[in-house]
């Protein structure tokens, strides 16, 4: 459950790219379940997204 709820502190950036389809391959939910820091810039660096 506490994974499900870090998912409302996703960058609206990462959460944006999710809705349109455009994230990249290697973000799968189970990435997305694991611990990840709570900043936004952060979670670029975390999920290699930019």
């Amino acid at each position: 459950m506490a994974g499900r709820l870090r998912l409302a502190c996703l960058a609206p950036s990462i959460t944006g790219a999710i809705m349109e389809g455009q994230h990249p391959a290697h973000l799968t939910a189970k990435e997305l379940l694991a611990p990840f820091p709570l900043a936004w810039a952060a979670q670029q660096e975390h999920f290699k997204l930019g």
